[in-house]
C-alpha cells in the first residue's frame, strides 16, 4: 500500500513539474474540487457531460474543450488515509481529483 502511494506521489510530482517546464499544446493539468467532475471510478476519459458546474461547463464550451482524462487513473478516493511503517495514520491527497483537460492544439492555454 505504501509503495503504491509513493508511486502515485512520484507520478504526480512528475506531472506537475513537467507541466511547469514543458508546455504540451492543448493540455493542462487541473485539480478540481470534489463534486465538479462526476466521472465514475474505472472510467478514464469523458467529455463536457461530466462537468457538474454550469459556469465551468460554459467556460470550457467557449474554449472548445475536447475531453478530460484522469491524471492518475488507478487512484481511488478510499486510499487517502494510510498507515506508515511506524503505525502513524496520515492523510494522502486525493489524486482522483486531478485531471488532464484537453483543448484544440492551437488553443492558447496560457491566456485562458
Amino acid at each position: 500500500m505504501f509503495a503504491k502511494i509513493l508511486v502515485c506521489i512520484i507520478v504526480l510530482v512528475g506531472l506537475l513539474l513537467g507541466q511547469s517546464n514543458v508546455y504540451v499544446p492543448g493540455e493542462v493539468v487541473v485539480r478540481v474540487k470534489r463534486g465538479i467532475v462526476a466521472l465514475p471510478l474505472g472510467v478514464q476519459k469523458a467529455g463536457l457531460e461530466v462537468i457538474q458546474d454550469m459556469g465551468i461547463r460554459i467556460f470550457l464550451l467557449n474554449h472548445n474543450f475536447i475531453e478530460l482524462e484522469r491524471a492518475i487513473p488507478d487512484f481511488s478516493p478510499s486510499e487517502t488515509l494510510t498507515t506508515l511503517e511506524n503505525g502513524e495514520v496520515v492523510k494522502v491527497p486525493d489524486f482522483s481529483l486531478i485531471f488532464i483537460f484537453r483543448f484544440p492544439i492551437e488553443s492558447d492555454i496560457i491566456s485562458m
